[in-house]
């Protein structure tokens, strides 16, 4: 008999992450289109502008860079699959963040990140093709040696920087945080009310980067350069290096560079709403079962489980009944033939109490850890009786807390049983 956490883990989660995987592959040709319309923008030539999309577009390479895409956006979706939680991490300090970044598995996941970012970048140049599609080019008409193609350096550089940055925010910022909704949507309206924030969230993301992405390229963007050029015997460029002052002046290398960058953390950030809405939707489990398969996947086995997201599935789930089904409800009260026991009351009814008991006891440790160690220094009022009185309130005799604590398991039962009505 299989587990209810292995049940999930191997279909319904697997599914729904294969679902929105799916969903944004099959945007992907469209995303796309809406890119090389945005690089090839001149309002200058809007004819041209129009003639160069529809070419590049309808070019049978562009579909080949398609399929390229489609395979690193799926792999990048699949690796940020792992590393989500339905518990938010909170850091209080610089060494936290410092220990987020170093752990082992947050390298793997910002190396996997950058490589791929440097990849879809360079799929992205070779698709509008221009003055950026190749890492070298003929220096003059006259001469056969081929010299660096800096533009091109500088975008696919700039892809692997914004790739690894993102897999930093991914962790810094709860990105992979899965919050659940208060408000229960259908997917296509969670995803459709997310699509503009994160449209905007990426293209103030890209300018911010770009500021110091500019900075560090003007510093050290030669080491890079010259070791490029020496490992592939190539030429420097006639042009104006880009770690200078006019070199980075480049209009047209800065909108490439924007579009490039906000087409890549777009992308990624869209995954990120169609993973979250898929797996937060509701899952209705039975309330009881005969089948020996089933048996073992009943909601208070979802409540009483490890694994997290799970057990927030099956709390979701006691919610939505207790509020709209009425046959389920029923099928909660029912007794049990023969003995007439509610067996599926009580199951519940433990799981919710003993779920409830375990929060209040960490809450009321870490409050006395709090008030014992002096985070809560207390007003010291005006005479030595107030002072002494004071005194004792902060040792832990105040009569309030001790109020609440004598109330706290009456308090906790007639929540969980209000919630189970």
């Amino acid at each position: 008999m299989k587990s209810i956490v292995y049940w999930y883990t191997s279909e319904v989660f697997k599914w729904r992450t294969g679902a929105a995987v799916a969903w944004l592959l099959i945007l992907l040709p469209t995303l796309v289109s809406i890119y090389i319309t945005a690089a090839n923008f001149c309002i200058l030539h809007p004819f041209l502008w129009i003639s160069s999309t529809f070419g590049c577009i309808l070019k049978l390479s562009t579909w080949g860079y398609i399929i390229l895409l489609s395979v690193l956006t799926a792999l990048t979706v699949i690796c940020d699959s792992a590393y989500y939680t339905v518990q938010g991490n909170v850091i209080g300090n610089r060494a936290g963040y410092l220990w987020t970044l170093v752990q082992l598995s947050h390298v793997f996941h910002g190396a996997v990140h950058a490589v791929a970012g440097g990849v879809i970048t360079w799929c992205c140049v070779q698709i509008v093709g221009g003055g950026y599609q190749g890492l070298s080019l003929q220096c003059e008409p006259a001469r056969t040696s081929a010299c660096l193609n800096e533009h091109h350096l500088f975008i696919v550089f700039h892809g692997v920087y914004a790739g690894y940055f993102y897999s930093v925010t991914f962790f810094l910022q709860n990105k992979n945080y899965l919050e659940f909704p208060v408000i229960q949507q259908a997917k296509f309206f969670q995803v459709k009310s997310g699509i503009s924030p994160q449209l905007l969230e990426s293209t103030v993301t890209t300018l911010k980067l770009m500021r110091f992405y500019y900075l560090g390229y003007f510093l050290i963007g030669a080491i890079p350069k010259e070791w490029i050029i020496y490992t592939l015997n190539l030429e420097k460029s006639p042009a104006a290096p880009l770690n200078s002052v006019f070199g980075l002046l480049d209009i047209s290398l800065f909108w490439q560079t924007l579009v490039t960058g906000v087409f890549l953390h777009f992308v990624w950030s869209l995954g990120v709403v169609l993973f979250k809405a898929y797996n937060t939707e509701p899952l209705q489990l039975p309330i009881e079962s005969s089948f020996g398969e089933e048996s073992s996947r009943c909601l208070h086995h979802a409540l009483s489980c490890k694994l997290s997201i799970l057990q927030y599935l099956g709390y979701l789930d006691l919610y939505l009944l207790s509020k709209f089904s009425k046959e389920r409800r029923k099928q909660i009260y029912s007794l049990s033939q023969p003995g007439g026991h509610p067996h599926n009351w009580t199951s519940l009814c433990t799981q919710c109490l003993t779920s409830i008991d375990a929060l209040t006891s960490a809450v009321r440790q870490h409050n006395d850890n709090t008030v014992g160690n002096g985070a809560l220094p207390l007003r010291q009022p005006s005479g030595e009786r107030a002072t002494n009185r004071d005194k004792g309130n902060f040792l832990g005799f105040n009569p309030a807390m001790t109020s609440i604590r004598n109330h706290t398991s009456h308090v906790s039962r007639g929540i969980a049983c209000t919630c189970m009505l």
